[in-house]
């Protein structure tokens, strides 16, 4: 679920996206079924020192409840280890996911996976989780 659940159209996505893929402050990693059909997204967007990322994540509306989340979370979070290892940047990162309070999907998610409650205020829970270098 994103934190901007506001509907966007076609032209306002595109933008988004071309605006996203030429930054270099944020990666986005799509994750894809065996088919080859898109199923979820694992967006990195990291300060300018590289030192932290927030993370997001959604998964397709038709495809949620079914596990998907967990495994698409793992592997990006190890395919950013791996790429921040072959940068030889820094022996570790930190990550944070902000949560709307009643997305108890996602709190799970983010606990399941080791990030821990760093605060909170009346509308959101913040997550984090060092991610060190192999």
């Amino acid at each position: 679920m994103f934190i901007n659940q506001s509907e966007v159209d076609a032209t306002e996505h595109l933008e988004w996206f071309n605006t996203t893929i030429a930054s270099e402050e944020r990666i986005l990693l799509i994750g894809e079924l065996a088919n080859g059909a898109a199923f979820g997204v694992v967006r990195f967007d990291f300060d300018k020192s590289f030192n932290k990322a927030e993370i997001s994540i959604t998964i397709s509306p038709d495809l949620r409840g079914q596990g998907l989340s967990g495994r698409l979370l793992s592997v990006a979070i190890d395919n950013l280890r791996n790429l921040i290892n072959s940068a030889r940047a820094r022996p570790s990162f930190h990550l944070t996911a902000r949560v709307r309070r009643e997305n108890m999907s996602s709190i799970r998610l983010f606990q399941r996976a080791e990030f821990k409650l760093s605060c909170e205020d009346s509308e959101y829970l913040w997550f984090i989780r060092e991610v060190k270098a192999v």
